[in-house]
């Protein structure tokens, strides 16, 4: 990614040992410092969310391929505050994403092309226009690439609100992911 992307301050006060060392602390601590309230109507989806990043993206990838799953910045959605996240693989490739109820909206720097089927896009993303970045809530600027459609290296697409959605994505994102590294090995 071009820019030079920083996590949010976390609180780490009376965060166990074991919760600090791992490629998705930061994300873990930052949920244990921003839980919805009691009182919150989509605060079950909000943890579900959260905990599908921290708990499931890791397992599509090797121990040694996730670098890193950070927040970096937040958004507020049904009057929850939520994360966007920052995913980082050894292999260069990164992501930025956040979810709000509604969409995800993912974006996508690459070493390699990612081949996507249309039908995990969303219409807006089956053209050759840049989502807008008021539509891309919590992101920089710069953190809003090309259209899938003219660039499968860097883009930025939205695809479903469901988790299926994003299982299916990381799933397919996971096989282009291996198949590299297995080329790389192979070399």
């Amino acid at each position: 990614m071009k820019a030079n992307i920083k996590p949010v301050e976390i609180d780490r006060t009376g965060i166990p040992e074991h919760n600090l060392n791992n490629s998705w602390s930061h994300l873990h601590v930052w949920f244990m410092n921003n839980k919805p309230g009691e009182n919150m109507i989509y605060k079950d989806a909000a943890n579900r969310q959260i905990m599908f990043v921290r708990d499931e993206v890791p397992n599509f990838f090797t121990k040694f391929m996730l670098k890193k799953i950070q927040v970096i910045s937040t958004h507020t959605s049904k009057s929850i505050k939520l994360p966007v996240y920052h995913i980082v693989l050894e292999n260069g490739l990164e992501l930025i994403m956040r979810g709000n109820f509604h969409d995800w909206k993912i974006t996508v720097s690459s070493p390699f092309e990612i081949p996507l089927p249309q039908e995990l896009l969303s219409n807006c993303c089956r053209t050759p226009e840049k989502i807008s970045h008021h539509y891309c809530e919590g992101f920089e600027r710069d953190w809003i690439l090309d259209s899938y459609m003219n660039n499968k290296k860097e883009f930025t697409i939205e695809i479903g609100a469901s988790l299926y959605d994003l299982y299916t994505f990381f799933f397919l994102l996971s096989v282009e992911v291996n198949k590299e590294s297995l080329a790389f090995e192979n070399l």
